[in-house]
């Protein structure tokens, strides 16, 4: 089981000052210990402290910290089975097994994730939950969230993207502009990546975008206007609604749908939503965005 550690130290001569623990089940914990403000880099007096002392139960003495840690690891870990600690800096390992005393039961592995955090996926967790960065705990958290494994979950990523007539950038900057996660914007199973069941897309975006107005966009009246590029007029106020308020994963899959259902290439629909964006000003998908779908 995957375990990913965060930590918070002095900086000038580094020492432990909080750490977090986010185990891939769902067990959490989080340690702060007393430190030497006088040793503290301004970036952690003014970033790091500020953010100390919020979370309950949560500062221990120093000498309690290694049996805390100790015990902490033997009650998550899942039958009898290895541990993976997962960190994105040397330093993080390295002070978590001085917290131990250098005592690193045989069952514990190491696992440096550097490279399998999405950087957006990342920025998205602290924007969809409304956390500031910066914290031992809620660092562990994105980590956790924005890590994957990339043999399978790459390919999956990368074709869906291809049939949806997007590229993984377009697919980023999506998810980044509605703070979604790319699986979300992908209509993909957030845990398995498996395609969500196929629903009525169209009708869904058709009553999202009406949803304030007394005139109804209708599912065949949105079809052809992403189909065509045509006139919306009498509903430019929905269609703008779409592109800036509807749920990202809706929009993407009507557009996925329009295009089963006419034939149009969804390239040429992209081209369409585009141009609708930017007729429009849209704020939240652009035509910089999406202009150049494949």
């Amino acid at each position: 089981m995957l375990v990913f550690i965060d930590k918070y130290t002095n900086f000038h001569a580094p020492g432990l000052i909080s750490i977090g623990l986010v185990a891939e089940s769902g067990e959490e914990g989080y340690f702060e210990v007393e430190y030497d403000a006088s040793e503290c880099s301004e970036f952690v007096l003014a970033v790091v402290v500020p953010l100390l002392g919020h979370e309950p139960n949560a500062i221990v003495p120093k000498h309690s910290l290694c049996s805390l840690l100790s015990t902490w690891l033997a009650i998550v870990r899942p039958r009898q089975q290895d541990l993976t600690i997962c960190f994105d800096s040397q330093t993080d390992w390295d002070l978590f097994i001085a917290a131990l005393n250098y005592q690193v039961p045989q069952w514990v592995k190491t696992r440096n994730v550097c490279y399998e955090i999405g950087d957006l996926l990342y920025q998205n967790f602290f924007a969809r939950e409304g956390l500031p960065e910066h914290h031992a705990l809620y660092d562990a958290r994105a980590n956790a969230y924005a890590f994957r494994e990339r043999s399978m979950t790459d390919q999956v990523t990368l074709t869906r993207c291809e049939a949806l007539g997007l590229s993984f950038d377009q697919t980023q900057q999506i998810a980044l502009a509605s703070g979604s996660t790319i699986p979300e914007v992908l209509g993909l199973n957030a845990v398995t990546f498996a395609p969500l069941t196929p629903r009525r897309w169209l009708w869904m975006a058709a009553q999202t975008a009406s949803v304030s107005y007394r005139s109804i966009l209708t599912p065949g009246l949105l079809l052809e206007i992403l189909t065509t590029g045509g006139s919306t007029a009498g509903f430019t106020s929905h269609i703008l609604h779409l592109l800036e308020e509807a749920p990202i994963q809706i929009v993407v899959l009507a557009v996925e749908q329009a295009a089963q259902q006419s034939g149009v290439p969804i390239a040429t629909i992209w081209r369409n939503v585009a141009q609708l964006a930017d007729e429009m000003q849209s704020r939240r998908i652009t035509p910089s965005m999406i202009g150049g779908a494949p």
